[in-house]
């Protein structure tokens, strides 16, 4: 090694799909991460807000490894009271992965194309 230090880091892309808003009551769906980027071990937060209460919501998360592998994960939140979610400490209803997790659309994703040709590991 020639003594420089070396850092990886992900990108990770979140997108929330929703129905809702209309003529009346209007509301704007937003995707929060905080920080924008964050390092591997440190602390951040996902929140999504503009729901209404108990409203669906899917988050996806999508990332393209060094290979050129795309992963992705997927999971669907129920809105709490105030039409928010907050992937820290709200469970999703549904996808793939169970319980309050923030790590949870990072540990379950997988391949989009399972066969890819490429070793996975």
């Amino acid at each position: 090694m020639d003594g420089r230090r070396r850092t990886s880091a992900v990108l990770v892309v979140c997108l929330a799909t929703w129905v809702g808003g209309g003529a009346s009551g209007e509301t704007t769906l937003r995707v929060h991460a905080t920080p924008p980027v964050a390092l591997y071990g440190e602390p951040f937060s996902w929140q999504v807000t503009g729901l209404r209460p108990g409203e669906p919501v899917t988050v996806t998360a999508v990332s393209t490894d060094a290979r050129k592998v795309v992963w992705e994960s997927q999971a669907v939140f129920e809105a709490d009271s105030r039409g928010g979610v907050d992937l820290a400490t709200r469970a999703p209803v549904a996808g793939g992965y169970e319980g309050a997790d923030i790590f949870g659309l990072l540990w379950s994703m997988k391949p989009a194309q399972p066969d890819t040709g490429k070793p996975i590991g």
